[in-house]
């Protein structure tokens, strides 16, 4: 098994989700490969003569196994052939690509694929690869990808996929960027986010400083961590808007800036030099920050970072290689820390799974009805001051209802008195 040939030399557990693959293996028998009981090879027959058909001398064999296209092309009269795999290497090992896909998972797949071909996973060769992370999300997956405006620069190929949910594309020379909608397009009953990166040529990798050739080079952890890098600075060039603002709340001249700025046509069109793209960046998010709930970039980022750091974690007692059965285990050790429970300061429910920082319930979770809960405590600065606009002969909180101390009490806390 090649499982034990190579986890000796990694043993680093954990890793981010590999998914299509397309591989061409060198230094194999195609023949061997072609009577594989286990892969249903099939060629083109002529129905008038029964003979395998061929293209200029060239026979084509495909089957398809567990997700995975196999092609072999052998050549009449000469030493020549072409072995080639694509597919899902994540729908190959478990059946499908929005589940946790970790290093030793991956390890297993590949593993398992070069035991079933007969061929070193240094023989198979990268010919194209992409590599993602699905993260789990509070607000529906469609609400961020509408709020996409460019990555860069660059306009995306916005597609609704009948019953598939949305998707959001960003094709580039070598490579293709994708954000889409998952858990629609598995009908899951969570909300999942798709990011990924789609290189059509290893030659995007060598542009990033990565070298990355075959299938052996999967089992190194360092990989998974250089890529982890490469998704987040790609992550960074994209430009969110927030439909969540209310124009109406906005000053005549923010809602000049923020209209202008939410139209992608705008960072798509070619302006006088960086520094005038950067500060028009800088004051569009200044606007988000004003005037939006939360950043729902930094959310996502955040997600992204965060379950890569999951998925490539450290543990102290690792199987050993030479145990087949432990390397069916893999351990995972988050943390000993239990994270407390935060509830809204006016109403009192539970808004643990809401941002960090956050006071009071979020209208977009709740519905608009818990816009009170945020009006209760700032309406009370503006009644007082329009009651009671100056020192007062008796302190007035004697007067006031338990509740309504009890919200004087929260003002003074968040600061609204300061």
């Amino acid at each position: 098994m090649y499982i034990f040939l190579l986890a000796d030399r990694y043993t680093k557990p954990g890793s981010t989700m590999l998914d299509y693959i397309s591989t061409e293996l060198v230094g194999i028998n195609p023949t061997q490969l072609l009577r594989n009981p286990a892969i249903p090879f099939r060629a083109p027959v002529n129905l008038d003569t029964g003979e395998v058909d061929s293209y200029f001398g060239c026979i084509t064999h495909t089957a398809k196994y567990r997700e995975l296209e196999f092609k072999v092309r052998t050549y009449e009269g000469r030493q020549m052939n072409k072995v080639t795999i694509k597919g899902s290497l994540h729908k190959f090992a478990k059946g499908n690509n929005y589940t946790d896909f970790s290093h030793t998972e991956i390890k297993n797949a590949i593993a398992e694929l070069c035991d079933l071909i007969s061929c070193a996973p240094e023989n198979c060769l990268f010919r194209a690869k992409e590599f993602g992370i699905n993260v789990n999300t509070i607000l529906p997956p469609q609400f961020y990808i509408n709020n996409i405006l460019t990555h860069g620069y660059q306009s995306g190929e916005l597609r609704n996929y009948k019953g598939s949910g949305l998707q959001i594309k960003f094709p580039y020379s070598n490579h293709h960027i994708k954000i889409y909608d998952k858990s629609m397009q598995c009908l899951l009953p969570d909300f999942i986010l798709r990011y990924e990166i789609h290189a059509e040529k290893m030659a995007y990798f060598q542009t990033k400083g990565l070298n990355i050739s075959n299938l052996y080079d999967m089992f190194n952890p360092a990989i998974y961590d250089s890529l982890k890098d490469i998704a987040l600075k790609s992550f960074d060039s994209f430009i969110f808007t927030d439909d969540r603002i209310n124009l109406d709340e906005l000053t005549n001249d923010d809602r000049a800036v923020f209209t202008e700025f939410s139209n992608p046509r705008y960072w798509s069109m070619p302006k006088a030099n960086r520094t005038q793209r950067q500060r028009a960046k800088n004051r569009f998010y200044g606007l988000i920050t004003k005037y939006a709930p939360d950043d729902i970039k930094q959310d996502i980022r955040n997600l992204i970072e965060s379950k890569w750091d999951f998925l490539i974690h450290d543990v102290t007692i690792l199987p050993q290689f030479e145990n087949g059965d432990m390397l069916r285990f893999d351990t995972h050790i988050v943390s000993n820390k239990v994270t407390p429970q935060r509830q809204c300061l006016t109403c009192g429910r539970d808004i643990t799974n809401q941002r960090p920082g956050s006071l009071y319930c979020s209208e977009v979770l709740h519905g608009r009805e818990v816009k009170k809960c945020r009006n209760i405590v700032s309406n009370l600065k503006v009644h007082e001051q329009r009651f009671y606009p100056g020192l007062t002969l008796f302190s007035i909180d004697d007067y006031l209802t338990p509740e309504h101390r009890r919200i004087k009490d929260i003002a003074f806390k968040t600061l609204i008195y300061q």
